[in-house]
């Protein structure tokens, strides 16, 4: 599949429309859009492209021009090369300088700043000291090393990171014993997915996930409430995305 017939595919299942519909609604063959998502066009021309991009309520240069989410850009994989070595290989560094609890949470603290502002080069440097430590905690560390984990998959998704990125996630997924830390992780995955255009399995998960994780009203307590509605927030918006009103070949 081409990048053209990629971003058509996923901004029409992001609608909720078949390929009928989006034929229908654009005025554009269904022919033409099937060959596009199948890879069998590499383009079409810009009137087809912007009668498509009108009904899927998205600039029409979003469907040309802008990178594609298929990995990650030129240089990313060397400056994360560090990166990828200490979730391989975890040392604890030199035992006269042994990490505490506290340092690794106040280390995580200064770097979620460089997350949010999207530094992902600076971030790139510090992870790996971060992994080592967290990793050097042992048990009475699994809370810091699964936030650890959970900045790791976030910037690895962001950077388009995607196969490292599933794995860390899933990592933390397995050693989570926390629900809320298992909701928070859960999110990101479903947000992995969907960047991906894996909508149904990110609808499958948060679906999954949100039976296991909402609590029942007889017996919630405030935080647990907060964790449904978590789950909710997720899989809903999953739902409204990949409904489709036309029969299963057409999705």
């Amino acid at each position: 599949m081409t990048d053209v017939g990629k971003k058509v595919k996923q901004a029409r299942k992001l609608s909720g429309l078949t390929q009928t519909e989006l034929a229908e609604s654009s005025g554009v063959s269904i022919s033409t859009i099937r060959k596009l998502e199948q890879g069998e066009r590499d383009t079409a021309r810009m009137e087809t492209l912007r009668a498509l991009a009108l009904v899927l309520r998205v600039p029409t240069m979003s469907l040309v021009a802008e990178p594609s989410e298929d990995g990650p850009t030129p240089g990313t994989p060397e400056l994360w090369s560090p990166v990828r070595a200490a979730l391989v290989r975890p040392h604890g560094g030199s035992s006269d300088e042994a990490p505490t609890t506290h340092g690794v949470a106040d280390a995580v603290a200064t770097a979620v700043p460089y997350y949010r502002a999207h530094r992902f080069t600076e971030l790139a440097a510090i992870l790996p000291h971060l992994i080592n430590d967290a990793e050097a905690l042992g048990c009475e560390g699994r809370a810091e090393r699964l936030r650890v984990l959970q900045l790791v998959a976030g910037a690895l998704t962001h950077t388009r990171q995607f196969d490292l990125a599933e794995i860390v996630l899933r990592r933390a997924m397995d050693d989570a014993t926390d629900r809320m830390v298992t909701a928070a992780t859960v999110n990101t995955l479903c947000w992995l997915l969907m960047r991906q255009g894996r909508l149904d399995e990110a609808l499958h998960t948060a679906s999954r996930w949100a039976d296991e994780l909402e609590p029942r009203i007889s017996r919630a307590t405030p935080t647990s409430c907060r964790l449904g509605a978590c789950s909710c927030s997720t899989s809903l918006p999953l739902l409204s995305a990949t409904t489709n009103r036309g029969s299963p070949q057409m999705r």
